[in-house]
């Protein structure tokens, strides 16, 4: 019963004794409002049982019949709780279907070490069918291939290899993003609800409807109903009553830009005069996108490490077992969405993967063993090469692709990376006759970098006339790069123009950097970010620029600033250095961002090819500057010289005199 009524009659639905029933009830209590599967109820008169520590929830009673009822997933504000029993008499464990699951870790484990209970998880007979059909495939793949080991070609991997899981997700691996999309489609399907929900994520607010992001909200003040878009009867905002109030990390009028750092790279390269020490630190993969923020330990090196639950040496295929098996693996806090960003987002990701047998082949070359990874393809080896180990580059045993292929007593350990590394899933066919056993044992992921750092990315600009213009088919919502220079004033250092629309970004004196959109000459927004310490150090400095629900948020490095920014989105053309009659700069741009794609320095036009330099290299590396000198990078000669610490004392090209 829910509002006074029935499931089945609200519904209109028969349920059949004997076919499982899916059942998804959501309530607000604040606006009063209960929906089953996406359809709304009628709300009781009377409050619902609930206090500030506890929630009360009765399935069955003293009429209902016999039943297996099955729980996947219980969240109260956001957040998953844990379901005790009230009364247990009478209850007893019970399998509401036939699909695998493996059982979710506690969260109030310490992070950083793995669950040593049993892995092991073997399918039945739908999912040995399923597995032979996967084998067949590989076969087939195999058979144009030649049986040849090649390099791996990742396009033509996502192609040969795609396939639908065949696992269910473990209950932590399935999203916060995933379950709170399912409940935004409810919503949205009754606007009087939420009348503006769509625009929290498509980001096209209107600005006469109120509403605080949810899930990044900590509260709403004492007025919470005028943040879910209550309007007056002028239809217009209630502005002195609304005020949402939002979690450390996140910021803006609706809580809808995250402050967080997307990786631990970047939390250590953006906290600028802070010694960064290793812990656990709160990361955002996507930013200000939909994707749930996550935790990851960060080492000293900045490297994000993620931990999963698969024990080490963990079973995988023995003779005891008659059936294939496959392995579904959970990293901690990071369901598959946030892994695959994560890999995406940085320079470098690797995983090892060891593997212990007696008897007990690897088989690669003949799909015996495989993995599923984060980013959707299939890894049919350990190493660079297809279908075997790294052995197979030297000698393996019995001139085999990997060692265990030999069915001796040994073993293969190899590296996984980028893309192919972050396993999500280890599948192992029954290949033990006799006495055997094969051992499984995978480290954790370990990323470190950002994915737009490599060399070719960057460009050097030799002279202040220098411009490079790049222009987008589409208006620009996020703009990113990042700068190194000397130059303490800058009046262009990128400029956006669409029509009558000018953003421009510029450096004054050395610590401020500013931010000016203007139409038709007037002012629109002004935004301003003023540094402790100096701009133009010849480090480097990352620039964000993003629009979100009527605001613009300019960031520089660990720095923010949040303007009102109505019906407007940044230029799509894009000049960086001189524009007009505005000069440019001497310095260098790496990894440029648009609309969260990264956009390669190849893709810009230069104004002129003689005043730009390739790449960007670091012109101090090796100096012997002396006497506490400071070394100084001239990139528009691409020479250095040392700027002695007190010229009246010192002197030489190196003040060494």
């Amino acid at each position: 019963m829910v509002g006074g009524e029935t499931v089945g009659e609200s519904l209109d639905e028969v349920v059949d004794e004997n076919e499982t029933t899916k059942v998804d009830i959501s309530i607000d209590f604040d606006a009063m409002v209960v929906f089953v599967n996406g359809q709304k109820l009628p709300y009781n008169a009377e409050p619902l049982p609930r206090n500030d520590d506890s929630l009360w929830i009765d399935l069955g009673g003293d009429n209902s019949h016999v039943a297996c009822i099955g729980i996947r997933e219980l969240r109260v504000s956001g957040v998953q709780i844990k379901l005790e029993y009230g009364t247990p008499i009478g209850l007893k464990y019970c399998d509401p279907g036939d699909e695998l699951e493996i059982a979710e870790e506690s969260l109030d484990k310490d992070l950083g070490h793995t669950d040593n209970s049993e892995h092991e998880n073997s399918v039945d007979k739908q999912d040995k069918e399923q597995i032979l059909e996967k084998t067949k495939e590989l076969d087939e793949i195999n058979e144009e291939n030649n049986g040849e080991a090649s390099e791996v070609d990742p396009n033509q991997a996502e192609k040969q290899f795609e396939k639908e899981k065949i696992q269910e997700q473990s209950e932590f691996e399935k999203s916060n993003q995933e379950n709170m999309a399912k409940k935004l489609d409810e919503l949205l399907n009754q606007p009087e609800i939420l009348n503006d929900f769509a625009a929290t994520t498509a980001k096209s607010a209107d600005p006469e409807v109120p509403n605080c992001l949810p899930h990044q909200r900590a509260a709403c003040g004492s007025n919470f109903r005028n943040c879910v878009g209550i309007r007056n009867s002028e239809g217009r905002l209630f502005e002195h009553k609304f005020n949402c109030i939002c979690k450390s990390g996140f910021s803006g009028k609706f809580c809808q830009f995250s402050l967080l750092p997307r990786s631990c790279f970047e939390a250590f390269a953006l906290n600028t005069g802070t010694v960064n020490e290793p812990g656990v630190y709160e990361l955002d993969v996507d930013g200000s996108g939909p994707l749930m923020p996550t935790w990851a330990f960060c080492n000293r090196d900045a490297v994000t490490v993620v931990e999963h639950n698969m024990p080490n040496d963990t079973i995988i295929r023995t003779t005891a077992e008659e059936s294939d098996k496959f392995f579904p693996i959970s990293y901690k806090f990071f369901p598959q969405p946030q892994l695959k960003k994560l890999i995406g987002n940085s320079f470098s990701c690797k995983q090892s993967v060891a593997y212990k047998c007696q008897n007990a082949a690897l088989g690669f070359a003949t799909n015996q063993t495989w993995f599923d990874v984060a980013s959707g393809k299939v890894v049919k080896h350990i190493g660079s090469k297809a279908d075997q180990c790294p052995c197979a580059e030297e000698n393996c045993l019995d001139k085999k692709k990997c060692n265990c292929d030999s069915l001796q007593e040994t073993a293969d350990e190899g590296i996984l990376y980028g893309e192919e590394s972050g396993i999500t899933t280890v599948f192992a066919v029954r290949n033990v006759d006799g006495n055997g056993m094969g051992k499984m044992t995978l480290s954790a992921l370990e990323c470190e970098g950002n994915a737009g750092h490599f060399p070719e990315n960057s460009i050097t600009f030799k002279s202040a006339a220098a411009a490079l213009n790049h222009t987008t088919p589409e208006p620009v919502e996020y703009f990113e790069f990042e700068f190194r220079t000397i130059q303490d004033d800058i009046e262009s250092l990128v400029t956006q123009q669409q029509g009558e629309l000018t953003a421009q970004i510029s450096l004054l004196d050395a610590y401020t950097l500013q931010l000016k959109i203007t139409e038709n000459g007037g002012p629109l927004a002004q935004s301003t970010v003023k540094s402790q310490s100096k701009i133009s150090d010849l480090r480097w400095h990352r620039i964000l620029v993003e629009v979100i629900r009527d605001q613009v948020r300019f960031a520089v490095d660990d720095l923010n600033d949040i303007q009102n920014l109505e019906n407007k989105t940044l230029p799509s053309k894009i000049v960086f250095g001189s524009y007009q009659e505005s000069d440019g700069f001497v310095g260098c741009i790496r990894s440029v961002t648009i609309n969260q794609k990264k956009v390669p320095i190849n893709d810009f036009e230069k104004n002129l090819p003689t005043f730009f330099g390739n790449m960007c290299p670091n012109l101090c590396s090796g100096h012997n500057c002396e006497q506490e000198s400071k070394c100084i990078e001239h990139f528009d000669s691409g020479k250095r010289s040392c700027q002695c610490k007190n010229r009246f004392i010192h002197r030489g090209e190196r003040c060494e005199k």
